[in-house]
């Protein structure tokens, strides 16, 4: 069921919840402008994502849920419902939107007008490409799909003066590690293999090791950071927040990363990106882009979605099997170091 594109003067998005899902939301808002190019476009976000989607060139006003401004803007002529959630679309139909797309999930099919038949094979295409199904659904024309973001000014001189301050000079590379995973263990490569990347780093191509640990992970960074030199480390002297962080990592060379948010941010910056999966699967949610690679091992249960690994023996077999090996051959191929 298409759309009738003239009758539409206002659109209401609402973005993914979470930072990785929702820089690969970008380019799929970015075609919704493209295809109503005058009218009136929010996007409604979490709060915890509001500050990367701040300055979104593509939309009109971004709007989190605290700030409860949807109460006082109604009647949109269309919704673009990402998130699967009863909620995300039950919302949508109380701020009165009148054509409302998205999947048909978790009982909401009455709440939806515009209802995408979800495939046979969950995760089974890139989410990138579960969201233009949406587009297609209506009819909407697709251009590009290439990921971007841009970093804000303000972090970006921020990092400047940081990067400056730590003499970080043109000829040392500066290396990402995030080794986190807020999702859970089984997500998380251990910081001991880590370790021996980072060595390995400093000592091959004199790499300052930008580490990008948040709270709750002093212990995995002690452990990844044990036995380098305080100028093999570039400190950022604090937790940053998700536009700084973003603007570091644009000043990276190479970017090691569990299946996190920030991966994503990389691959949209255009850094060379090695990203390492366990229990999710990287044909869904794998970084984007001709510099982006994956190391993936499969096991006979994986993907298997879970947070922390449900086995007796052989726990995190998936995200084990991956060694430190396994990841200096993967950047020995990059042209950047």
């Amino acid at each position: 069921m298409g759309i009738d594109k003239k009758k539409i003067s206002s659109v209401l998005v609402r973005a993914p919840g979470w930072i990785g899902d929702s820089v690969i939301s970008m380019p799929v808002v970015r075609t919704i402008r493209e295809n109503f190019p005058k009218a009136f476009i929010t996007v409604s976000v979490k709060d915890r994502v509001k500050e990367l989607w701040d300055g979104f060139i593509c939309a009109d006003e971004v709007v989190s849920d605290s700030e409860q401004k949807l109460n006082g803007r109604r009647g949109y002529d269309l919704g673009i419902i990402f998130p699967n959630s009863f909620s995300s679309a039950y919302t949508m139909l109380r701020a009165g939107v009148k054509n409302r797309a998205g999947y048909s999930t978790e009982l909401r099919g009455l709440l939806i007008t515009h209802r995408v038949p979800k495939r046979r094979k969950f995760r089974s295409i890139h989410l990138i490409e579960e969201y233009f199904d949406i587009l297609r659904h209506l009819g909407l024309k697709i251009r590009t799909k290439t990921l971007f973001y841009e970093v804000p000014a303000k972090a970006r001189n921020k990092i400047a003066r940081l990067i400056s301050k730590q003499g970080c000079n043109e000829g040392r590379p500066i290396i990402g590690i995030c080794p986190g995973a807020s999702f859970g263990k089984a997500k998380a490569w251990p910081p001991e293999r880590y370790s021996e990347v980072v060595k390995y780093l400093t000592a091959k191509y004199g790499a300052r090791i930008a580490l990008f640990a948040g709270k709750g992970e002093t212990a995995c960074a002690k452990i990844i950071l044990q036995g380098l030199k305080k100028s093999d480390i570039l400190s950022a002297g604090g937790e940053l927040t998700i536009t700084e962080s973003a603007a570091l990592i644009e000043r990276c060379s190479l970017f090691i990363s569990n299946d996190t948010g920030p991966m994503h941010i990389a691959a949209a910056l255009n850094v060379p990106v090695i990203g390492i999966f366990g229990s999710t699967n990287p044909v869904w949610t794998g970084p984007l882009g001709s510099k982006s690679r994956v190391l993936y091992k499969k096991t006979e249960c994986s993907p298997c979605f879970q947070r922390v690994c449900p086995r007796k023996r052989n726990k995190y077999e998936c995200l084990l099997n991956i060694n430190a090996e396994d990841v200096i051959g993967e950047l020995k191929k990059f042209k950047t170091l």
